[in-house]
Formats: structure tokens, sequence, C-alpha cells
């Protein structure tokens, strides 16, 4: 019976650590360390950086690149190769034999008026036989072959073609770095921006059950004045008038919640179906970016030419251009390469029989109708259109910088404009409930002053995460997201 029990208990153990394990494992939304419903902006951002597709993709077309540089160099290396092949004969080819007797030469003599008697005729018909006889053996079909081939070719001097093709891929593998970093930077920026818009739709549809809860607040006291005599069921109709448009308000918001959670989850390259929520805001993470761009715009230091992906992208597709000129124009000079080759041949599978070469080969183009001089002049046109690209994107640049400097400043101002908008809205509204308290205001008066509230406290809330998105952009524009990146964390 103590067996038993001990056996029961035993049992009973297993269960409970295997249920401890799958809770662990399975209890809340957890991959390793992260919770996906608490989700700060730093873990968004390491969890984009590595499962964005997006990038994942781009990565992907940089290690594809990346075979053009390892390409470009091989070519320096001696190009080896070896054939074999084996045939196998069947049939009933044989050897013939050779021969003549004198009756046929005295035959072809008389057709040429030289008439031979029977011995000149078999003394000659004998010679034609000793020198014609071996030939019927050299005729023997072998039963079967077996051939191999080892060739060589090695490139001597190509008159800078080679390192003109590394020099190429390489600038096109800098290139496509500096692409990726552009994009990586991009990724950046749109974490937080939709971080942001998340947590400000999480606002909104706070702010409408706040508002929610004030209109209903009010109704109670407009049914109270109501009972009391004090005012009209026009009073009762317009508050709940203004109560269904708040509840549509709620609908509508959480509906703008949902998709930007889902778009979100998307952005993070996480799976469909995984609840996300947000740990919450991050306001002060960028203050002191905000001090450094300010002050960098005041002296003037805000733009760095020389730290810029898009225009790092546009340098060394030039460097590419550059190079690909250098070996279009080595073209009108020969190429020199070594060339060798070793073959051995037998009836079967052996290498008895051999043979081999070794030389110089030198190959150039004598007249190609215009062509070389035609791909010149295409590869200085891309250079020129390269650099007029160049030009117009720094341009660019500092026009775009100016613009994000700009709607940093109006959102700084536009935050500072808000907060005085809802201190005054949210007065106008005390003084105009207090006044329908004491039954000398109106119904659509305190309606008025509450929807003035609210758009108050919309634009407030909307000014305050429009100065980090500005914010966002004008260090994007910058190409040093990675300042932000390295605040958040």
């Amino acid at each position: 019976m103590k067996a038993k029990l001990l056996e029961k208990i035993k049992v009973s153990s297993v269960f409970i650590v295997l249920f401890i394990i799958s809770a662990l494992i399975f209890g809340p939304v957890r991959v390793g360390a992260v919770d996906y419903e608490n989700l700060s902006l730093e873990e968004s951002l390491e969890i984009a950086l590595e499962n964005n597709r997006g990038l994942l993709a781009s990565g992907e077309e940089l290690k594809g690149v990346r075979t053009s540089v390892d390409m470009a160099e091989a070519a320096r290396l001696p190009n080896i190769s070896i054939s074999s092949s084996y045939m196998r004969f069947g049939g009933d080819q044989e050897q013939f034999d050779f021969e003549i007797d004198g009756s046929n030469i005295q035959d072809i003599a008389g057709e040429f008026g030289f008439p031979l008697d029977d011995d000149a005729a078999d003394e000659i018909a004998g010679s034609f036989t000793d020198i014609f006889g071996p030939i019927g053996e050299g005729f023997e079909q072998p039963d079967s072959i077996f051939q191999t081939e080892l060739s060589l070719q090695q490139p001597l001097y190509t008159f800078g073609r080679i390192s003109s093709g590394i020099d190429q891929a390489k600038a096109g593998y800098s290139a496509a770095e500096a692409g990726f970093e552009g994009d990586r930077q991009e990724l950046i920026h749109e974490v937080i921006t939709t971080y942001n818009n998340v947590l400000l739709a999480e606002e909104l549809l706070e702010l409408q059950h706040d508002i929610k809860e004030q209109v209903e607040t009010h109704l109670d006291v407009v049914q109270s004045n109501l009972d009391a005599g004090m005012v009209t069921e026009l009073d009762r109709h317009e508050a709940m008038v203004a109560l269904s448009e708040v509840e549509q308000e709620i609908v509508e918001a959480r509906s703008n919640l949902e998709l930007a959670r889902e778009g979100f989850r998307s952005l993070l390259g996480l799976e469909r179906g995984i609840e996300i929520g947000l740990a919450g805001s991050y306001d002060e993470a960028f203050i002191n970016l905000e001090d450094e761009v300010l002050k960098m715009a005041e002296e003037n230091q805000l733009i760095d030419l020389e730290d810029n992906p898009q225009l790092e992208a546009l340098a060394y597709q030039r460097e590419a251009s550059e190079a690909s000129l250098e070996m279009t124009e080595a073209e009108r000079f020969p190429t020199i390469a070594m060339v060798g080759n070793y073959s051995w041949e037998d009836e079967d599978i052996g290498f008895e029989d051999s043979s081999w070469s070794i030389g110089v080969n030198v190959s150039f183009d004598i007249f190609d109708g215009g062509q070389r001089r035609a791909e010149i002049e295409q590869a200085e046109a891309e250079m020129r259109q390269l650099e007029y690209n160049r030009q117009e994107a720094e341009d660019g640049l500092y026009i775009e910088a100016n613009r994000a400097l700009n709607a940093f400043y109006d959102a700084i101002s536009q935050e500072e404009l808000t907060a005085q908008m809802q201190e005054q809205a949210e007065e106008q509204l005390r003084l105009a409930e207090l006044r329908y308290s004491e039954g000398v205001g109106t119904s659509t008066d305190v309606i008025d002053a509450r929807a003035g509230y609210s758009q108050a406290r919309l634009a407030g809330e909307e000014a305050r995460y429009s100065r980090i998105e500005s914010l966002a952009d004008l260090y994007l524009v910058l190409g040093r997201t990675d300042k932000l990146l390295e605040e958040v964390k």
C-alpha cells in the first residue's frame, strides 16, 4: 500500500514539473526574454533589425553583390580544365588485304600502249603488294579508345583589364553597403515613428474614454436638473447625442489602434497572430539629441556630407564608373596569356601514349567597327550623369535638412501653444459646467466647451508626438539615425 502511495506521489510530482515547464514556456506571450505584450522602444528596434523582412532581403542582396568581387578577383588565377572520354567500338569491320597480280598490271599497261610480258608484270605486281600491303593493317579498328586532356590558361598581362574589373566590383560592393546602411537607417526611423504612432493611437483611445466619462457625468447632471424642472428635454437629448458621438469616436479610435499595432507587428517582422503591446512613452530619451540639434543648427554644422549613406552610395557608384571606363579603354590593347595542354590516349584506361604543349597566346582586336569608341563614350556619359546626380542629391540634402529643421522648430512651438490652449479650454469647460450647475448656462455651452477641451487635448497629444517624429525625420535626412538608437539604449 505504501509503495503504491509513493508511486502516485512520484507520478504527481512529474506532472507538476511538466505543468510548471509548460507554463514557463507557453504561458505569457514571450520569446526568449522579450515580452511582446509590453515592448519597449529599445526591444522593438532590436527585433526589427534582426527580423524585418525588407532589411533581410537587402542583406541577401548585399551578399550577392559581394560575390561579384570574388568573381573579379578570380580572373587573376589560372583556369585549369580537364576533359575525358571513353569510346567502345563494335561491328564486323576488319583489316583489308592489299594484293595485286601480274594480269592486272598487264591490263593497265596495255591500255596505255605498253605491253608487258608475264615476268615483268609479276615483278611490278609484287613490288606494289610489298609497298601498299601493310596499309591495310593500319586500318584495323581498335575495340575501345580512352582519351584525357588537361588544359591550362593563365593571364600574364591584360593592360589593366583585371585590376579595373576588381576595382569596379569593389566600388559596386561599397555602394551596395552604403545602400544597405541607408535601408537600415530608414528602418530605425520607421520603427521609432511607427512606435510613436501606436502610442498616439493608444492615447487617443484613452482620451475618448475620458471624454465619454465626462459626457456621462454631464448627462447625469442634466437628468438631475431635468427631474428638478430646471431644464428641458432638449438638454437631455443634446447630451445623449453627444454621448453617441463619443461612442462612435471610441469605435473608430479602437479600429485605428488595431491597425497601427498590426502594421507595427509586420514592421518588426513578427508572425501574424502575435499580440503586441507597448511599454509606454519615451519622451525623455531624445532630450539630449534635441539640444545637440539646436546647437549644431546655431553653429551651422548640421550637415556632414562625408557621413550620408545616399551621398556615399553615389560616390562609390562614380568610382565604379571610373573603373569601368578604365577597363573599356584597356580593350584597345592586347591580352597576353600562357596556355598549356597535356593529353593522353590509349585503347584502354591508361596513360601510355601522351603529348603536351605549352606556349604564349596574344589576342588583339584589329577592327571592331567603332564599338569600343562607343563604349568609352557611354562610360564617360555615365560618369557625368553620376556627378550631376551627386550635385543634385547634395543640394536636395540641404533643402530636406532645412525643411526637417523647420518642422522640428514648428513642432516645439506647436507643443508650447497647445499646452496654453489646453489650459484655456480646461478653464472654459470648468466655467461652463459651473454656470450650468447654477442654472445660468445651457447644456449646449457645456457640450461646446467640452468639445473644445477635447480638441485641445487631442492637439496637445499630437503635438507632443509630432515633436519626436520631426526629430527622427531630421536625423534620417542627416543620415544619423544611429544616434537615435544610441539614445534609446
